[in-house]
C-alpha cells in the first residue's frame, strides 16, 4: 500500500502495534482534549469513568503533571485508579460527586468526562473550582443540563473535544514514548472478536481489547473500543474500511 506521508504518523520504536492502536484512538482523544481545556501542570483533573478513555485519561493528566481523581459507580476501580497515580478516587454511589470534589482543595480544575451517560457529568460540574473547565469527549444520547447560576456564578466553562487533528496523533504518540505511557491492552485473536465484544457489552473488559489479525502478511492490531466501529484516526478522516497502512505494517482501529 502507498500513501502520502502527510496523512501517516511514524510510530516510535519503543511502541509496538498492539500498544500504539489504542493511544491513536483513546489516547490522542484525551490528550488532545486536556490540552484544549487548557491544562497546566499542577491541576487538579477529575476523570469520570476508567474505561478505556478514562484509563487513558488518568495516565496523561499524571504524566502531564497534574492530579488526579477518579470518580466511578464501581467500587472496584479503586485500585485501578491508585495503579494510574490518582490521589481521590470517588465512588459515585455512595457520595456526592460535587460535594467531593468541592472537598479537594475547591475543587478540580478540569473535569474529564468520559462516559457515554450523562447523568454523572451532570452531576459532577458543579464540582469544578471557579473558571474551571468541564471537557466532554464521551458520546451518548439524551442533553446535557447545567444549573446556568452554577455556570455563572463560578466562570466555568463546558466545552466537547473531538479525537483530534494530525498533528495531535504525532504529539500524542511521541509524549507516550517520552514518558513511557503503555495502556492496558488485552490480546485476542482475530476469531475471538465476538468474546471481546461480549466483554465489552457487559462491562467486565479491562483496558483496551486488542484483536490481531492472524495470517496477515503484515502485523494487524485491531482496537476494540467502547462505542461504535468507525474509521481509523490515522488519517484524521473516516474510512469505512478501518485498515490504514502505518509504518509498512497494517494498523487498524475500532474506535
Amino acid at each position: 500500500m502507498l500513501a502520502r506521508a502527510a496523512y501517516l504518523a511514524p510510530l516510535p520504536e519503543s511502541l509496538d502495534f498492539v500498544e500504539a492502536a489504542p493511544v491513536m484512538c483513546a489516547g490522542m482523544t484525551v490528550f488532545s482534549g486536556l490540552r484544549h481545556a487548557g491544562f497546566q501542570t499542577g491541576h487538579k483533573v477529575a476523570v469520570i469513568g476508567l474505561g478505556g478513555l478514562g484509563h487513558f485519561g488518568a495516565l496523561y493528566a499524571k504524566a502531564m503533571g497534574g492530579r488526579v481523581a477518579v470518580i466511578s459507580t464501581s467500587a472496584e476501580k479503586k485500585a485501578e485508579a491508585q495503579e494510574l497515580g490518582a490521589e481521590r478516587f470517588i465512588h459515585a454511589q455512595k457520595e456526592s460527586v460535587a460535594d467531593a470534589l468541592r472537598s479537594w482543595e475547591g475543587g478540580a480544575d478540569i473535569i474529564l468526562a468520559t462516559p457515554t451517560s450523562l447523568e454523572p457529568i451532570t452531576a459532577a460540574f458543579s464540582g469544578l473550582a471557579p473558571d474551571g473547565t468541564m471537557v466532554v469527549v464521551g458520546v451518548g444520547p439524551g442533553n446535557l443540563s447545567i444549573d446556568p447560576m452554577v455556570l455563572i456564578m463560578g466562570r466555568r466553562r463546558l466545552m466537547g473535544s473531538p479525537a483530534g487533528s494530525r498533528k495531535a496523533l504525532r504529539e500524542a504518540l511521541a509524549f507516550a514514548r517520552a514518558h513511557g505511557l503503555r495502556p492496558k491492552t488485552r490480546r485476542f485473536p482475530l476469531a475471538q472478536a465476538g468474546e471481546a465484544l461480549a466483554g465489552m457489552q457487559t462491562g467486565h473488559m479491562t483496558g483496551r481489547a486488542v484483536l490481531i489479525a492472524a495470517g496477515c502478511p503484515l502485523s494487524v492490531g485491531l482496537q476494540l473500543g467502547p462505542y461504535r466501529i468507525s474509521g481509523s484516526s490515522v488519517s484524521g478522516r473516516r474510512h469505512r474500511a478501518g485498515l490504514e497502512c502505518v509504518s509498512q505494517k497494517c494498523l487498524g482501529e475500532f474506535a
